[in-house]
């Protein structure tokens, strides 16, 4: 589906111009550099945990149903990381760092909104950061 301009709200406009809107960015914005979305980071996880022999049969079976409710997200990650310890630092460094991702156009775009106060996200990659260090 393209974007339609026409549908952004005039509130959302006028709240841009003025500086009083900011962006909060999730996984998804990343999916395009090849990175994995929340549900992939946690399967990636539970994969490394399994490989590892950090986690039993049953553990991860239970893991792999939570992962069908959303909502279980946070709670899923919480649990593996503590489950994979010492090497969680360096699961995140190879899947979002070593991999050597790039920014996308929409990174790209991000930077030059001259209006945004702000972007925040929670993702573990650096592309937006890298976007900005670019324009």
């Amino acid at each position: 589906m393209a974007f339609d301009p026409s549908t952004i709200p005039d509130s959302l406009k006028v709240a841009y111009r003025e500086k009083r809107c900011a962006m909060m960015v999730g996984a998804g914005a990343s999916v395009g550099a090849g990175l994995p979305t929340w549900i992939g980071l946690l399967e990636e996880m539970i994969a490394v945990a399994e490989r590892e022999v950090l986690l039993s049969p049953e553990k991860s079976a239970q893991y792999r149903t939570l992962l069908k409710r959303p909502e279980k997200f946070l709670m899923v990650a919480a649990g593996l990381k503590q489950e994979i310890g010492n090497i969680f630092d360096e699961v995140i460094e190879r899947i979002f760092i070593a991999s050597g991702p790039k920014p996308t156009p929409f990174h790209e775009a991000l930077a030059v909104l001259d209006k945004l106060p702000f972007v925040l996200t929670i993702n573990y990659d650096t592309l937006i950061e890298q976007a900005f260090r670019d324009k």
